[in-house]
């Protein structure tokens, strides 16, 4: 690891810095000499943020997201979404940026529906943890993903629908880059309100709890093994998970077709 890596968060709005504030501390708490930045519309008096960059909110905050990623003032920056919560440190992610330009994890629930013009074989990608070089090239990726999203969410609301989330645009302007890409494994975003199977330590937990200050100890189960393992942390939720995420996909689809994206 170099002085010039660090970790990003982005905020906009007291509840998202307020979740932004509980995620810092457990990852200055894993990793106290990386520095981290926040991009945010409002400020904190948290000494866990070494930077503050100035991020002006828009009326889509997933936008905002991605034009945070932009001011990143890092060489190598670790990006992650405010409802992570870090168990482990993950120095050692940023060299993975020697090889690799770009890392993410594959959303655990993808299958869905298509993404054209990806093929079915590269699942949707997950906005949650992003690892990436700040290079031009890079750069070229996240702005292009941007302009993706603002195009999709506009035909959304121009169809009189509201804008989904911004991973479609993200894997489709992975996929058609070119540059190195590396999917994490799903220790290093682990999003355990699915079934999860995970070997080894579990490095960043992404959830969200509704008490941050509980997280270290709701989250403490994920490590007390470490071998190979699944969990299911809401056995008794399951079905009903399952179903009413089958439906709201199925009803997406009917709403807006795959050409719709």
């Amino acid at each position: 690891m170099h002085s010039q890596d660090g970790i990003l968060y982005v905020a906009t709005g007291n509840k998202y810095v307020a979740e932004a504030v509980a995620s810092a501390r457990s990852a200055k708490s894993q990793m106290p000499q990386v520095p981290i930045a926040m991009a945010s519309d409002v400020g904190s008096q948290s000494l866990d943020f070494d930077l503050a960059l100035p991020l002006a909110a828009t009326h889509r905050p997933l936008a905002d997201r991605i034009r945070g990623m932009l001011a990143s003032p890092f060489a190598r920056t670790l990006f992650l979404d405010t409802d992570t919560f870090v168990l482990q440190p993950v120095g050692h992610l940023f060299n993975l940026l020697d090889r690799f330009d770009i890392c993410a994890s594959f959303e655990p629930a993808h299958g869905f529906y298509s993404i054209p013009p990806v093929p079915d074989g590269f699942p949707e990608l997950n906005g949650g943890v992003i690892l990436f070089n700040n290079t031009e090239q890079v750069r070229a990726i996240l702005a292009t993903w941007l302009a993706l999203y603002e195009a999709e969410a506009a035909a959304k609301i121009q169809a009189g629908q509201a804008p989904w989330h911004d991973q479609l645009a993200l894997t489709r302007a992975v996929y058609s880059s070119g540059l190195r890409f590396f999917v994490l494994p799903p220790e290093y975003n682990c999003r355990i309100i699915f079934p999860q199977f995970v070997s080894g330590p579990v490095y960043i937990a992404h959830c969200r709890l509704k008490d941050p200050s509980s997280y270290a100890g709701s989250l403490a189960f994920l490590n007390r093994e470490s071998g190979p393992r699944m969990f299911n942390p809401n056995p008794g939720r399951l079905p009903s998970l399952v179903a009413n995420t089958v439906k709201l996909f199925r009803r997406l689809i009917r709403e807006s077709g795959p050409r719709a994206w």
